[in-house]
């Protein structure tokens, strides 16, 4: 029986996508990133950050509370619509899982699953993503002053720059 060309390139694509998907699978480091990014919460942690740290800086922007409630809630509703389509978790997760691949080694990653059967670990995750809006606000307090000492010191280098 003669192959036609669809045939042909029916088996090449099958093989490509084998090719491509066998590896991965067969990673077991890889597959041990992506658990500890699972059992760590890193999903959760990374799209509170960045909600929070925009709504933070919107907070804590110079003339911020003369900005009226509703157009802040405006602002935050188009933040997130913009945030989830381009700076999504299925965006970053690749770019999470290699920078977790490069940083743990296979032991450690190991070391890091077995903290994770681990309630006490688990409660200390979770405490720690209960904590983080908390942390933010900290930040808050601080950034009238610094974002006006900040102007103030970038304002005298630049006039050390001109000729």
């Amino acid at each position: 029986m003669k192959s036609s060309p669809s045939r042909l390139r029916l088996a090449l694509v099958i093989a490509v996508l084998l090719g491509s998907a066998l590896p991965a699978a067969a990673d077991p480091k890889r597959q041990m990133v992506r658990d500890v990014i699972q059992c760590t919460r890193v999903q959760q942690r990374f799209i509170l950050a960045r909600d929070l740290g925009f709504e933070t800086g919107l907070n804590s922007s110079i003339n911020a509370d003369t900005i009226p409630d509703g157009l802040k809630q405006q602002m935050l509703e188009a933040y997130h619509q913009v945030a989830d389509a381009v700076f999504s978790w299925d965006k970053v997760e690749p770019k999470y899982e290699q920078l977790y691949g490069r940083h743990y080694t296979e032991n450690e990653l190991k070391t890091v699953l077995d903290l994770c059967q681990d309630n006490r670990y688990q409660m200390a995750i979770n405490k720690d993503l209960e904590m983080l809006p908390g942390a933010l606000k900290i930040g808050e307090e601080f950034a009238p002053e610094l974002q006006a000492k900040l102007l103030d010191a970038m304002t005298r280098l630049m006039k050390t720059m001109r000729p």
